[in-house]
């Protein structure tokens, strides 16, 4: 196994311990940046800001990318050019230094101190000292001494220094349990001068002297403590400190037990009687992935305070540590809000641990959970800080003078049960103490002047389907591995079990305090049971743990200390707003939730108080109104406070409304407005089918006929084909039989499936389909629709090669004709797609020219871009490939446009594959590539089938390209276009757009002859 060596100078030695060349300053600095991130994925931008930092140049991560290159043949320089590298490998965020075949001697060091610390809880000092000894010993001086660090590495070239010398304590400690106080009393005098303000350090030259007879120095070794702290941080010794001197004086006959129960038996006291941060340092906890952010890295100065020391470690939120840290110095008062269990405690006492070394005036948390008075408040703030022997009214003027011009930070914890005390006491403090900054915890705002509120939300979540790899990247995830571990003692997820685990993160939402309960199962059941187990979250999200708050020990208590404090009118909200599925509207809720007892008019009030008190999240929408949504957890909560009638009243009522929306859908979809209309079902399209489910249930064939026939336009453009055509064919069969619905609702309904069937090639059932609604046309008298239907009769007639009967059919619905520019545009269209493949492509690109045209007079612009693509398709085939590649941007720059919350993914995918096909016309068989496989992946999410033309076409591009390229290169290509975004990879499609335009010229390969006249894909 490679050994590489960052406490001291930089090396880097072979299996056999040969030293490695790995060249000057700079590349020791990125050797030194991969190991201090301990085995952990560091992206390139990381890797230049630490070893270039602002002196950066345009070509860095060339130059590091060689520095790379040079140090893997160094690592293994046996290895074969195309073989994968095992010890500086590529990971998905980044390069790593592979801990199966390096070892780091810090990452070693970090977990035998660990194992020396386990030892100590066992009693065997013994066992212990050997432990620490062996882990300080591998120190051979400074952290990558000679490596210039950057901000990471610093960073955590403080954490480790700081661990060093805990473990150095630590061992110490163990050493005088065990009798060798002669031997240290030497080697303490160095570390106390090489560290003043280490209190411990302190107490243990004291004992140390006063155990080898050496009473008098070990008096003096107070008095020059204290000196020390007052000049240092201005304060006096703790009270163990003091007890420790008193007890000398008295020659205490029990200063014989081990110095630990004389110096951490509880923390320390400061000035006035307030806690003090413990002096025993139990170090870091176990490492993570990541280094901790280098702008909250720890300060090794111990300042005033009474922060707890952390017991576990906080997983994740290193951007909201970076952020909330640089935020104090701009806000005197930042409010960390957020939901019940989503860790808003845990984060105000990292940011105060993180904070800490800018307050010599102290960092001091004031808990409110079991304060219920309102004069609780200012007593709990004054208790704290060892002035609340005042009277009443003279709390404020002692505590102001206590803080007197120090800095100070106070983290008052649980606010949200005490709103209006809490602002009154913070708001007051702050005006007369220009120094004092204050970080609060609490369900909703303060909402005082001033007031930074910062929203904690939950752990990010992996995706549905997770592998391990995507299971790391999810913080969520991390915090539920880590605390499994912990329950389960060598836990280590299997590529198994990440499905699993991913299902359990979202489905707690990503609640810190969920998946803690849910890990904590662990020790009786499996990953699958506690998944399957779920539907009962809150029978079984449970802790028997010591020392939790009440309202941690459960998941149904956390929220329902929110649920309480609640008026009644609010509750009856938040109880109704479980009907929806997804995002909701202001308008919605009035519309649903409302009814006598809950006036309209006061839901906007109701609902603005529920998201104050981070019950009800506002969610960011590109377009539209604002919408909100719960969190699953607090959904299930929530709907259990609901009784049955209420619960079937509430569904109806949604159903309705949905089918109003669909209703007025109908008539907007394929005109101007179309693009707000689109996005908006995009966003409800999870309560639609919602009430859909809920229609057929119930036998309401009529809402869901209203619901079905108002949007399967939306289910055609967004790519969602294949689920409507099995919505309305559910519809359609509860039908037959029933005279007394609207029949012209009916007639739209069932074209709308022929046109959604047509799209999944299925072109029987589109034909009876169609027939039908040719029939139901007639019957109501509606001739666009008729025309319409006959025109797409034709074309899948066409495509069944019943050539004749398309075109005579076309012709009758031409002969009836129409007003509606909508109506000729479909016409058209249709014309364009027979006159393709009877191989008149004069005649298809004249067709799909005047379809664009009359779709554009309609201002369906989403409509238009479709028959653009049948017009590009000709103009490939007919050599025209400029002309083509003008088509295509115009629609690249029209879905750009119109695009908010969601792509049309069918319109897209086939621009993407004609400028590929283009592109690999020209030899330009990357970008081809790249953009056809970004098409497939878009064509997947759209649910639409590939033709054969069109999957014939990507066909000769891929077999170009693997021609060319190679087929290993030419995969990994198509690796990396499947990895686009639907947003990246339009901005791809755009920019070879650009780029081809003024060169592009047919050639015989990439589709741009015209060996193919089948036609382009049916627009259906």
């Amino acid at each position: 196994m490679i050994h590489v060596g960052v406490l001291g100078p930089v090396e880097v030695l072979t299996p056999t311990g040969e030293p490695v060349a790995i060249g000057g300053r700079r590349p020791a600095s990125v050797v030194a940046a991969l190991a201090l991130a301990g085995g952990a994925p560091v992206s390139s931008e990381a890797l230049v800001a630490e070893v270039w930092g602002a002196d950066a140049q345009p070509g860095a991560v060339d130059t590091l990318q060689s520095y790379l290159s040079r140090l893997r043949r160094a690592l293994e320089p046996e290895r074969g050019a195309h073989d994968a590298p095992a010890t500086l490998v590529r990971a998905s965020a980044g390069y790593r230094l592979d801990p199966r075949a390096v070892s780091i001697d810090a990452v070693t060091f970090e977990q035998e101190v660990l194992e020396a610390r386990e030892i100590v809880a066992t009693g065997d000092d013994e066992a212990a000292t050997q432990r620490f000894r062996c882990a300080l010993g591998r120190w051979r001086g400074s952290v990558a001494e000679g490596a210039d660090l950057g901000e990471r590495g610093r960073a955590a070239a403080t954490r480790l220094d700081e661990l060093r010398l805990s473990a150095t304590e630590e061992r110490i400690a163990a050493d005088l349990s065990l009798g060798r106080h002669r031997e240290l009393a030497g080697e303490l005098e160095p570390l106390v001068a090489a560290n003043p303000t280490r209190e411990r350090l302190h107490g243990l030259a004291m004992l140390a002297l006063y155990r080898s007879g050496r009473q008098a120095e070990a008096l003096a070794a107070f008095r020059r403590a204290r000196t020390l702290l007052i000049d240092a941080l201005g304060m006096e010794p703790s009270r163990q400190l003091h007890d420790l001197h008193e007890r000398m004086l008295a020659q205490d006959p029990s200063l014989a037990p081990p110095v630990d129960d004389l110096l951490t038996d509880s923390a320390p006291r400061g000035p006035g009687g307030g806690r003090v941060r413990a002096t025993r340092d139990p170090g870091p906890p176990r490492r993570r992935a990541d280094d901790p952010p280098a702008s909250v890295a720890a300060s090794a100065v111990e300042v005033p305070g009474n922060l707890p020391a952390a017991m576990v470690d906080l997983v994740g939120r290193d951007d909201q540590r970076r952020r909330l840290v640089d935020e104090l110095e701009r806000s005197r008062l930042i409010t960390l809000t957020g939901a019940g269990g989503c860790g808003k405690t845990q984060l105000g006492l990292q940011l105060a641990r993180d904070a800490a070394s800018r307050f010599a005036g102290g960092t001091w948390l004031v808990e409110l959970q079991s304060v219920r008075e309102a004069d609780g408040v200012l007593r709990s703030i004054t208790q704290v800080l060892g002035v609340d022997d005042a009277p009443m009214p003279d709390l404020v003027e002692d505590l102001a003078a206590r803080i007197g011009g120090r800095p100070v930070l106070l983290l008052i914890d649980n606010c949200e049960h005490l709103v209006d005390e809490c602002a009154a006491v913070i708001g007051d403090l702050l005006r007369r103490c220009p120094t004092l900054q204050v970080v609060a915890t609490s369900r909703q705002t303060l909402d005082l002047d001033g007031e930074l509120a910062w929203r904690v939300p939950s752990l990010s979540l992996p995706p549905a389907d997770a592998s391990l790899d995507q299971l790391g990247e999810s913080d969520a995830a991390a915090l539920f591995v880590a605390r499994a571990a912990a329950v389960r003692p060598g836990f280590t997820p299997s590529e198994d079990d990440a499905a699993t685990i991913a299902a359990i993160c979202r489905e707690l939402d990503g609640i810190p305090l969920a998946l803690e309960l849910a890990a904590s199962r662990l020790r009786v059941l499996s990953v699958e049971e506690i998944a399957d187990r779920l539907d009962d979250r809150f029978g079984m999200l449970r802790s028997s743990r010591r020392g939790v708050p009440a309202r941690h020990q459960t998941l149904e208590a956390a929220i329902a200390w929110s649920y309480e404090l609640l008026r009644p009118p609010t509750q009856q909200l938040l109880a109704r707003l479980t009907v929806f599925e997804g995002p909701f509207t202001v308008t919605a809720a009035e519309g649903i939730c409302a009814d006598p007892q809950l006036p309209a008019e006061a839901v906007l009030e109701l609902l603005d108080d529920l998201v104050d008190r981070s019950l009800v999240q506002t969610v960011g929408e590109p377009i539209g109104p604002a919408r909100h949504a719960l969190l699953q957890t607090i959904r299930s909560f929530a709907r259990s406070r609901l009784d049955a009638p209420a619960e079937v009243a509430l569904a109806a009522a949604h159903a309705r409304w949905h089918a109003d929306l669909a209703d007025a859908a109908a008539a907007e979809l394929t005109g101007a407005d179309q693009v707000r209309w689109l996005n908006l079902l995009h966003t409800d399209h999870a309560d639609l089918r919602a009430a859909l489910t809920w229609s057929l249930e119930q036998g309401r064939v009529d809402i869901a006929l209203r619901i079905v026939a108002g949007i399967w336009w939306f289910w055609l453009q967004f790519g969602h084909a294949h689920e409507g055509a099995g919505w309305l064919t559910r519809v359609l069969a509860c039908i037959d039989g029933t005279s007394d619905l609207d029949r012209r609702r009916l007639a739209w309904a069932t074209y709308g499936a022929g046109r959604l069937d047509g799209a999944e090639g299925r072109t029987v059932a589109a034909l009876d389909r169609l027939e039908r609604a040719e029939r139901l046309a007639e019957e109501v008298e509606d001739r666009d629709l008729m025309v319409l239907a006959r025109a797409r009769l034709a074309q899948q007639r066409q495509i069944r090669g019943q050539t004749d009967a398309a075109a005579r059919t076309l012709a009758a619905a031409q002969a009836e004709g129409s007003e509606d520019p909508w109506v000729l545009a479909g016409l058209s269209d249709v014309a364009g797609h027979l006159a393709t493949a009877t191989g008149d492509l004069t005649a298809a690109a004249a067709a799909f020219e005047a379809s664009e045209r009359h779709y554009l007079d309609a201002d369906d612009r989403w409509s238009a871009c479709l028959s653009r693509l049948g017009w590009a398709w000709v103009a490939r085939r007919q050599g025209r490939v400029e002309e083509a590649l003008a088509l295509h941007g115009q629609n690249l720059a029209t879905v750009r446009e119109l695009t908010r919350s969601a792509f049309d993914f069918v319109g897209l995918a086939r621009d993407l594959r004609g400028v590929g096909a283009i592109a690999s016309g020209v030899g330009r068989d990357e970008l081809a590539l790249q953009l056809c496989a970004a098409s497939e992946m878009l064509r997947t999410t759209g649910e639409v089938a590939l033709t054969p033309d069109e999957r014939a076409e990507v066909d000769e591009v891929i077999a170009q390209a693997e021609q060319r390229l190679g087929a290993s290169v030419a995969a990994q290509v198509q690796a990396t276009g499947e990895a686009l975004t639907a947003d990246g990879a339009l901005a791809l499609a755009a920019s070879v757009v650009e780029e081809l335009a003024p060169s592009a010229a047919p050639t015989s390969a990439g589709g741009a002859s015209p060996a193919s006249t089948a036609g382009p894909s049916p627009s259906s």
